[in-house]
Order: C-alpha cells, then structure tokens, then sequence
C-alpha cells in the first residue's frame, strides 16, 4: 500500500523532454512514497510513456530505443540538486515491461551510494516489440541520506526524460573515400575498420587536423582506445571513446524546451553563463537571451521577461510568436535549439549526466554496421530533397512538412530545402510525414537517431588535436559547476578546444551534411551562431546490453 512520507513534497511537475510528433515522451503522476528512515531512501513514483518506441529481436539492428530518466531536488526556495540513485530496488511498474539500467558516475567502478551513484537510469522495452511504452507508477529508489537530505525536509521534485537509441558495440567503417577530409586507411583512400585489431587511421586532407592525424595517422583499437601521439601503440589513452563499445545517443538534437527546462534549475550566475543576453541587473532590452535580440532570430524563441527580479534566478519560457505569454501551443518548444556554444551543450550533458559524442561515435550512430557507400548521408544513401520545404503548424508539437516532402530522398533541413523559413525545424519532423517510408525518407541515422545530417551542426569531441585525443568519455555527475560550466574531467574547456563540427546545418551545402564530412571536424570555435546544436550520449555499462 502506497503511504505518503515526511517529505511534504510541495509540487511535482510534469516535465516533457525529446518531442517528436508521433513519439510524446511525458512524466506525470510524480510523487515521492515509501519512506525508509532507517535505511535513508525512498522511492520516487512517477508514470512514463512515449509514442513509437521499439525493441528489434535479432541483428540487423538488434537495437532498441531509450528513455534516460534522472532526478532532481531542491528545498523551497533553494538550489535545484541532483538525486543520487539505488544500484537496485527500482520497479518497472505496470503496463509495459521494462529494463530499468542503471547509469553510475562511473559505470566502469563498482557501485557506491556517494562516491559512484547512480545518475539516472534507461529504461526500455524488455522484449522486442513495436508501438506506445505506457507504464505507470514507476519507482526509482533514491538514498536521499547520500545526498545530506534529512528525514522530514519539505522538498520540490522534478523528473525528466530524454529520448535515446542505442548503437551496439561491434564492428564499424570510418570515411567513405569521396568527402572533405573524410578517415581513412594508413597507405589509401579507402574506409577504415575500427576493430579490436588495432590500426593506423589517418585523414584525406591536410590543414585541417594536428600533424599526428595528417601524418603518421593516430592508432585505433576498438576496445583498447587510442594513441595520443603517434601511429603506433605508445602513449594510450585506452579509455577514448572509439564507438566499438555500445552507447546510447540523443534521438534527438536538444530542443528548446529542453534548454528552457535546464536553464529554470540554474542559479543566476549559472543562468548569466549560459545565454548571450545580460541578465545582471533587473530589466532585459534584448530578451531573446540566446540571440542576444529583442525580438526571435533563426526561429529562436527561448526568451525572459523585461523586468528581472534582482540577483534570484529568472524565468525562461518559450514565445516564438513575441506576443509574451509564455510557453503557448505554437511557441516553438519542439524546434531544434541553436546559438548554442560548446560550452552551453557541455553544461546541459553535465546537468543530465550524459557526456559528448566523439566523431568516431558521431559515424557509427549514422552507419552503423554497414559498408561505407562514398558521399552518403546519415540516412545511407546519397540522394536528398532539394526543394524548398513549407511548414504546416508551425512552431507546434506537430510541426510538419506542408509542402515538398520528398518520397524519394534523404529529407533535411539544409540550405536548399529550407528557404524561407530561415531556421533549424522541428525534432523528429520527417519521421513524422505520412509520406514517410522509412529511415531513407525519415533522414534518420541507421539506429534511429533524427537529423544527424542538416538542421543544427553536430558538436563532437575531435580527434584532429591533443585536447580531444586526452577525452576520456566520463559523464557528467548532474550538476555543473558554480559558474554554470561543464566540470567533467578531461572534456573540451569553454574555449572549444578539441571539438569540432560534423553534419552540416539549415544553413549548409549539401557536401558538408556528408556523414564522413569532416571539413570542420577539428574546428576550434567557442562563439555563439544560428546553425549550431547539441546532442549527447551515454556509454553502455560494462556487461550491459549493446556493450
């Protein structure tokens, strides 16, 4: 029997995160129940669902998708915290049978309530199978004694969830021999097998990378990680993420609605630290705060109001139609966010506990296990839409494709589909057309993550320079730090140094949305633009499935 503890929870919010039209992933029913004084936990409660979720039962894809659902907490009044989970002791619920794995600070430790916690956890289909994951009453137990919670503190709580998919270890090919600066062998132009063998991989094309990737080449090994330096097996980092071993990535670009809702549990220095608008004093001329503008820019609408409280956080809300009111049906919450920085998508990784995709990564979520086809797109193919698309429901859930979806090709957002519309679209928005076929005409990758070629450049850790070769793959631990940065050790700095940019933009040609484009793989730029994204990932635990 449920009872209710001495929390006192004042407010559990509905928090919805990932939307793509026909997928809908949403929290409700939050609540905090079974109380443990002795032991210091209790269980979060919470339903969860989402539209098209899927399981395949044997290779190829043996894959499914995700939902990474984690916690956070605050006294009224005070910072928003992130709830450190049980090991075990979670419940699935009712409806839809589910995993329920569980992401530690340091999946590759051994469990510790406060030295390694859990972060949050995936949860998906136990079976294979296809359609709506609907189950209710969920529970996550959280030791709130781990994380200095007293027995009987009135306390606020949110639960979020991203949309992922998971791409399984094994086996890939970097570089398709035909785009800009694409991987490729040591000794020919020819696509390279990451394996556990171990070999030298080199670039196509001089003066965009250090001298060791354009030289010598840098050694992969699949599951040993790479060299620092050199063409050979010396100065290792064996635990650079290769993309052999499995990991779950973004479905989705980060939308707007999951910028505003990372924003609104910052404290104002942190809030300050993450937009392009001033926000020190207690009014705003330029409230779209990430355009720095008083008015929407590229399809941007995450704004603030005028008037500012004085030093407490603010409030962010949506208003792509500028007429203030916050947050409405067409408002633009599901479109992909752009003017993000480096710094800005290494922060919301942080706060979620997921960490940045390399560029070996960023290919294998595109291809998969197939054979290189050269100057492919995400999708496999080199065909792509080349008229200029018209919305339907603009800025809505539903956002769609009016007019020009093509039933042929590869469809994207890029500049010669785009035209008047002048910004990144919808997440998810060609899966969603009723003329969709498949992964071709959807433009998704082959696990199932969305737009990974157009709509917003893809921010990835580089191995063009020494900064990214010393990424070491950790997650974030949920909370950034004081000044609203990323603190994960052995990530890009602010200043961008070892990451670069893969699969083009709403703004790009159609050469740079080339999967093996790497003609701004190793590109150093901490600024702020229109064309810019984030996406994240999550390493599959050692022993999980996909590992």
């Amino acid at each position: 029997m449920k009872k209710t503890i001495n929390f006192f929870i004042l407010s559990a919010f509905l928090l919805s995160t990932g939307h793509l039209n026909a997928n809908n992933i949403r929290i409700s029913n939050v609540s905090i129940t079974d109380d443990n004084v002795a032991g210091g936990y209790a269980q979060v409660e919470f339903d969860l669902s989402w539209e098209n979720s899927w399981r395949t039962p044997v290779a190829p894809p043996a894959n499914h998708d995700a939902a990474w659902v984690f916690v956070k907490y605050r006294t009224p009044g005070g910072a928003w915290q992130h709830a450190w989970l049980h090991d075990a002791g979670h419940s699935d619920g009712s409806g839809t049978a589910a995993t329920m794995e569980v992401g530690l600070l340091d999946d590759r430790q051994p469990f510790d309530p406060t030295a390694n916690p859990g972060i949050g956890v995936l949860v998906y289909r136990i079976t294979a199978g296809a359609g709506t994951f609907s189950a209710a009453d969920m529970r996550l137990r959280w030791n709130y004694y781990a994380n200095g919670v007293p027995p009987g503190t009135p306390l606020e709580i949110q639960v979020y969830a991203i949309e992922m998919v998971l791409a399984p270890g094994g086996t890939f090919s970097l570089g398709d021999g035909a785009s800009a600066g694409a991987f490729r062998q040591a000794g020919s132009n020819t696509a390279f097998q990451v394996t556990t063998a171990g070999a030298a991989l080199k670039c196509a094309q001089a003066g965009a990378d250090d001298a060791q990737l354009e030289g010598a080449g840098i050694w992969v090994d699949g599951d040993g990680g790479i060299s620092r330096s050199a063409a050979g097996e010396t100065d290792l980092n064996p635990d650079y993420p290769t993309g052999f071993r499995g990991f779950y990535c973004m479905k989705y670009e980060i939308s707007q609605g999951q910028y505003r809702d990372f924003l609104n549990t910052l404290t104002r220095t942190q809030q300050q630290a993450r937009m392009a608008t001033d926000i020190s004093g207690t009014s705003a001329v330029n409230r779209y705060v990430l355009s720095n503008t008083a008015t929407p820019q590229s399809r941007n609408g995450l704004r603030c109001a005028e008037t500012l409280p004085a030093g407490s956080p603010i409030e962010l809300y949506c208003d792509l139609d500028g007429d203030d009111q916050k947050n409405e049906a067409t408002d633009g919450e599901w479109i992909a966010c752009n003017y993000l920085t480096w710094a800005d998508g290494a922060a919301y990784l942080d706060w979620c506990g997921l960490r940045p995709l390399t560029e070996l990564e960023y290919e294998k979520a595109c291809r998969g296990p197939q054979a290189p086809v050269g100057s492919e797109y995400a999708w496999g193919a080199t065909g792509i839409a080349g008229s200029a698309y018209a919305l339907a429901d603009a800025g809505a859930a539903a956002e769609g494709i009016g007019t020009n979806f093509s039933p042929a090709a590869g469809n994207t957002a890029y500049a010669a589909t785009v035209g008047a519309i002048s910004g990144p679209l919808r997440v998810g928005i060609f899966a969603a057309n009723t003329a969709n076929t498949g992964r071709l005409t959807a433009g998704a990758g082959y696990f199932g993550a969305m737009e990974m070629s157009g709509n917003l450049w893809e921010r990835t850790v580089t191995l063009g320079n020494p900064t990214g070769r010393a990424y070491t793959g950790r997650h974030g631990n949920g909370l950034p730090a004081a000044n609203g940065d990323a603190d994960a050790l052995h990530w890009p700095g602010t200043d961008a140094v070892g990451a670069g940019f893969r699969g083009g933009s709403w703004e790009a040609a159609a050469a740079a949305l080339q999967l093996s484009d790497r003609s701004r793989g190793a590109q150093e730029n901490p600024d702020r633009a229109a064309d810019t994204g984030f996406r994240g990932c999550r390493s599959v635990r050692e022993n999980g499935v996909g590992y």
